[in-house]
């Protein structure tokens, strides 16, 4: 069901990849810590004008200790326009929390989030901590996890192309030009094991940057990761690079 509400959003599905992908990232991932709250006893009239400034669709509503009780939206409030005026002196924020209260765990995946957007038409979930607290620590937006799941699909997308540019290169023994650089497979030196690719300083001193890392292969699928400042080299990685062809003929062969 929830697939179906992503496809109807615009993302493209691919059966199986898109729930792997969605699992894979979590909830803390895209939280936002900035929340609009109110309490309990929270008046309509209230309520009315502090959603009127806000640029929020959904408040979180909590008890005086903070705990989490419920949201309320824009919709939650429409429905009572009409009898407005009779009930602004009898209404407050609690008595217009849905049930059952939905909300999320900042290490629940994204698979579930999508789950429980499911649920209802809200466009954003109050998220918890870990564990067993129910004071929010912020809100997950259904855009942002629309945004992760097809920026985790484009990497997949990367990483697959950049893999098949190292199968070519691996068999020809070749470069592939893009314009004045080229993308070289190469094997990553000894010392590169064991430091990270923000350690290394390559755009500095060899004008080089590490766009995919092979690791392992032997009897096996390798794994292709694509890098960032943090990820930590092993032994015997192999790694596609690119840059100007000057530049990477002296990498390769040790001289740079």
């Amino acid at each position: 069901i929830y697939t179906i509400k992503l496809s109807r959003r615009g993302v493209k599905l691919r059966q199986g990849l898109e729930i792997n992908v969605l699992r894979q990232l979590q909830v803390r991932d895209v939280v936002h810590h900035r929340l609009e709250t109110c309490r309990r006893g929270t008046t309509l009239e209230e309520l009315e004008r502090c959603m009127a400034e806000s640029p929020h669709y959904e408040f979180v509503v909590t008890e005086d200790d903070g705990a989490l009780v419920g949201a309320i939206s824009m919709d939650d409030m429409r429905h009572i326009l009409p009898m407005r005026d009779a009930l602004r002196d009898v209404v407050v924020a609690e008595d217009l929390v849905t049930a059952p209260v939905i909300f999320l765990r900042e290490d629940d995946t994204l698979d579930r989030a999508m789950q429980q957007f499911g649920r209802r038409t809200y466009e954003e979930l109050p998220v918890l901590p870990a564990g067993d607290s129910m004071v929010p620590i912020g809100v997950i937006r259904r855009q942002d996890v629309i945004n992760a799941y097809n920026k985790a699909m484009l990497q997949t997308d990367l990483a697959g192309e950049m893999s098949d540019r190292v199968a070519r290169v691996a068999q020809t023994r070749t470069w592939e030009t893009v314009g004045d650089h080229v993308i070289a497979h190469v094997e990553a030196p000894p010392h590169f094991a064991g430091r990270t690719v923000a350690d290394l300083r390559l755009r500095q001193t060899h004008r080089l940057q590490i766009i995919l890392v092979q690791r392992g292969g032997t009897g096996a699928e390798p794994e292709r990761i694509i890098p960032d400042g943090q990820t930590v080299l092993a032994a015997g990685d192999e790694l596609l690079v690119f840059g100007q062809r000057p530049d990477v003929n002296r990498f390769a062969h040790g001289q740079g």
